[in-house]
């Protein structure tokens, strides 16, 4: 509703930090770039990237003393979108109430593993192979999603919209229920993104023995990097 109040103000745009290139190349408007991306995206444009950064990729827009001028006579001179793009709205996050009544009563039966599965774009692979994994599910184990949704009566689903603050947050939450260096625990990375190798230090400094990852695109992590990386932590791949 806050977008209402500023006619010029619609919405997001974008799906994904992985999708960069794509999404920049498809928007037919001015663009200012605030974070660093993982793709080189200099090419793509050239007078309609912006940045305040000192020091900027060729082809963009430098914007001195705080000056959006240019950036906004770009954008008044762009066409725009022909139509809008519709969506079905969802609810993310969790109910910070529930969330500890819902985390006992998961592991109330004493399960015989205890599954945590991390965020995911749920592609065409990825969502094979969760349906793949969750047909066969023991009733006896459990686990905890934030991406695929099985609707099994021993798996909570949480989606937090790939909210990685909100997802330590979570996590720790979980950590209090359930020991940390635990056989029967096992973590998937489910998403291969910037933040999977910060994330396999994060969890193997708190003790986590049981961690596995699915592909990860090398334009992401170099494939001879992440296979020393898995070896020296121990990490399984998902796909093997």
């Amino acid at each position: 509703p806050y977008f209402r109040n500023f006619k010029n103000l619609i919405g997001h745009f974008g799906n994904d930090v992985i999708n960069t290139m794509l999404d920049f190349a498809t928007f037919p408007g001015a663009i200012l770039l605030t974070k660093n991306e993982i793709q080189n995206i200099e090419y793509l444009y050239r007078g309609r990237l912006f940045s305040t950064d000192n020091i900027i990729p060729v082809g963009i827009s430098k914007l001195k003393n705080k000056d959006f001028q240019p950036l906004i006579e770009s954008a008044l001179q762009a066409k725009g979108f022909a139509k809008g793009q519709t969506r079905t709205s969802k609810i993310v996050g969790y109910n910070i109430q529930d969330l500890d009544t819902n985390l006992d009563k998961l592991i109330s039966n004493n399960p015989k593993n205890i599954y945590i599965i991390g965020f995911s774009d749920l592609r065409a692979d990825n969502l094979n192979y969760f349906k793949s994994f969750f047909s066969d599910f023991n009733d006896n184990d459990c686990a905890i999603s934030f991406s695929y949704n099985p609707n099994k009566n021993n798996v909570l689903h949480i989606d937090l919209a790939y909210d990685y603050p909100m997802f330590n947050y979570v996590m720790e939450k979980i950590f209090e229920k359930i020991p940390v260096n635990s056989d029967n625990l096992n973590i998937y990375l489910a998403k291969c993104d910037i933040n999977s190798i910060s994330n396999i230090i994060y969890l193997k400094n708190r003790g986590v023995k049981n961690i596995s990852i699915l592909p990860c695109p090398p334009y992401v992590i170099n494939p001879s990097v992440l296979k020393v990386f898995m070896k020296i932590y121990d990490i399984k791949n998902l796909c093997k």
